[in-house]
């Protein structure tokens, strides 16, 4: 499976600085921004009516060179399905062929098999919750993280660092 240009797009924004003339020209596209929303070391720029959020976490850059230590770099970007936790379903491509409500064996059918794959299983930390099933395909820029809903549908993809950065 090739990475395509969505991705590679979507790759480029990790690690960008809150106020990065990427990231804010990657926002300005989306309609109805909320602002930033920032509690600890995490913000998130929600966009509901895109079905996008964008998370974003305190720390260095890679190259450990950015004077501002702390400043909010993202970390992830989520795309959502249809009425998940409220927002709408995002339209753009994220990888060719894969689409929203696609079935985990659709999904394997069209990429082939997982780097990783995991969730199904009762929460540790919250009685009553099992952690959504998830697929996870791994590119040199990125780890592109497929999740399905209890019906085991397609419902929340992210881009997030490569497997083995310490990202999400």
């Amino acid at each position: 499976m090739l990475m395509n240009e969505n991705v590679t797009l979507y790759s480029k924004l990790l690690g960008c600085d809150v106020d990065s003339d990427l990231l804010m020209k990657f926002l300005g596209g989306l309609a109805n921004v909320h602002p930033l929303e920032t509690s600890e070391h995490l913000g998130y720029f929600e966009c509901i009516d895109s079905g996008i959020a964008v998370m974003l976490k305190t720390g260095s850059s890679e190259s450990g060179q950015n004077e501002a230590e702390g400043k909010l770099q993202v970390e992830a970007i989520h795309f959502y399905a249809e009425g998940y936790e409220g927002y709408k379903q995002y339209k753009g491509v994220i990888l060719d062929a894969v689409e929203f409500l696609d079935s985990c064996q659709v999904l394997r059918s069209k990429l082939g098999q997982p780097h990783s794959s995991g969730g199904g299983n009762p929460s540790s930390v919250m009685k009553g919750k099992v952690w959504p099933k998830w697929d996870r395909y791994d590119f040199a820029d990125c780890s592109v993280r497929f999740q399905f809903n209890d019906a085991e549908c397609l419902n929340v993809v992210t881009v997030m660092g490569p497997a083995g950065t310490g990202r999400v």
